[in-house]
């Protein structure tokens, strides 16, 4: 067993709580003055192949456990679940979110599985809680095309089923002549910066407004791009190398900067140091090198994998970890010139995080690919403290739902646009999974973030065959129109396999 600890009173704020009442399934379990309710209620879903992967919920509630620490494991059969989480709903009351498997990827019929959750006030469960095991038992009904039906669910859960939705048009679209390892945007040049390891590494100058893309050549296949917080400087990071280049039309040569790191992600910030955090998923440390004299310090603690940003105040870097569970998010200082871990959110498995976050314009909010919101604040107490989140087209877990996959936001208007995609369909290697890949492209408002527009990305035909576009980049031009990076999924041509569109 996989043992997690938490504190269900200073988490949920259950303390004051009364036992559940509601539903018709439902079991307590007591410790001393505390008890635990779930609704063990016997969860029903249904899917059609080539349908969207079923979601459901079972509520937990309990009282008389303010500060108090428990341990709890979570185990389930895999006939149609794909994952189960635990986590706070609300001040009041959990949820046990239940994954369940693509339908695409089985056979129509009926698949039953059984969820064991073990709740103790020990690490070693000497002293479970009374109730415990507790039993939630669900059935997952894979129906064919011509079957009707669209998903149900039995009491105490909630199953999102996928509309049909206007497909987004575009203004313009071009077929890129390489591939697109990492994209950012330049707002000084309006300009898409690009970096590709097909057909030659190098690193392309998309003009937004004219279409006109220059090239410049990279010593080795790159792995990530940052562009400086004024952009007009880049930094490629490579396998123990990071190029740092002008991207204007001053001539300056490309210098290469020594790290002893394979390069995951990087940041290049506005104080003359470029920090690189490594690609290798285990303990290690953050490279950060002085752009002037080519000089490397390492600070320990960080995770390899992990996908950074630089907050627009310029003194700190968050990160969302990759590879580790549960998944958490960061905050590193580069006050002093090299990246400090400061700490870490204060929810540990809480909530799903899924690897990448963004910030809103005025670096205030951060937004995780799970879609979650978290404030950021130099004061630690605050910062990264859940605020809400941006409704996807299904919840997002550690492998299924819907993840956020790119966003970002127009200052002027404050208009926040993002693309996001089915996890398991768009980032399988099978060809048969690959083409069912769905990508869709919303706007929400800045201010509320509500979801005011929602467009599915069509497939595109190519020679008679039909493709599916996964969405990797959107940017908001200057003049506000939006810039999208596509790949067309199981493109066996890789001369057509990357297009730029532009979205008005």
């Amino acid at each position: 067993m996989v043992w997690r600890m938490f504190r269900w009173g200073a988490l949920l704020g259950l303390g004051a709580l009364a036992a559940c009442g509601g539903g018709s399934g439902g079991d307590a379990a007591s410790g001393g003055d505390g008890t635990l309710q779930f609704d063990l209620t016997p969860v029903s879903v249904s899917a059609t192949v080539g349908g969207a992967s079923p979601v459901a919920y079972s509520t937990v509630r309990g009282s008389g456990l303010a500060d108090r620490a428990l341990y709890e494991d979570i185990t389930y059969t895999k006939n149609g679940l794909a994952s189960v989480q635990l986590y706070p709903d609300s001040g009041s009351t959990a949820r046990l979110q239940m994954d369940f498997k693509p339908p695409s990827g089985l056979a129509p019929g009926v698949y039953n599985d059984t969820v064991l959750i073990t709740v103790c006030f020990d690490p070693v469960c000497a002293q479970p809680m009374q109730g415990s095991p507790f039993t939630v038992n669900t059935s997952y009904t894979v129906l064919a095309s011509s079957d009707s039906g669209t998903g149900n669910s039995g009491g105490g859960s909630a199953v999102t089923p996928q509309p049909v939705l206007p497909e987004l048009a575009v203004a313009s679209r071009v077929t890129l002549t390489h591939d697109v390892v990492d994209a950012e945007f330049s707002k000084p040049l309006n300009a898409v910066i690009m970096v590709s390891s097909w057909p030659t590494p190098a690193l392309y100058i998309y003009d937004a407004a004219s279409g006109v893309e220059t090239q410049r050549a990279l010593s080795k296949v790159p792995k990530a791009v940052s562009i400086s917080p004024e952009g007009l400087w880049a930094a490629v990071g490579h396998d123990e190398l990071v190029s740092y280049l002008r991207l204007d039309n001053r001539p300056v040569a490309t210098k290469l900067l020594n790290v002893s790191a394979v390069v995951g992600d990087l940041v290049l910030d506005g104080a003359g140091a470029v920090h690189v955090f490594p690609q290798a998923h285990e303990w290690s440390g953050v490279h950060s090198i002085d752009t002037a004299g080519n000089a490397e310090r390492v600070q320990y603690g960080t995770y390899g994998g992990t996908r950074v940003r630089l907050h627009p105040d310029g003194t700190s870097i968050y990160g969302a970890n990759n590879g580790l569970s549960p998944d958490d998010i960061e905050r590193y200082s580069i006050t002093a010139g090299a990246a400090a871990k400061l700490r870490d959110s204060p929810y540990h498995g809480v909530y799903f995080m899924c690897g990448n976050l963004w910030f809103s314009v005025d670096g205030g909010t951060i937004i995780t690919a799970c879609g979650k919101t978290f404030r950021s604040s130099t004061d630690a107490t605050l910062d990264m403290r859940y605020t809400g989140g941006l409704e996807l087209s299904a919840p997002a877990s550690a492998y299924y739902g819907y993840r956020i996959v790119s966003l970002s936001q127009y200052a002027v208007r404050g208009e926040i646009a993002l693309l996001e995609h089915a996890v398991y369909e768009c980032t399988s290697a099978a060809a048969s999974v690959a083409i069912k890949c769905v990508s869709y492209f919303n706007v929400y408002d800045g201010d509320s973030l509500l979801r005011t527009h929602r467009y599915s990305i069509p497939p595109v035909a190519v020679d008679g065959t039909n493709y599916a576009q996964r969405g990797l980049h959107v940017f908001h031009r200057n003049d506000n129109a939006r810039v999208l990076i596509t790949r067309l999924n199981a493109m066996p041509n890789k001369a057509q396999e990357y297009l730029l569109s532009v979205v008005r």
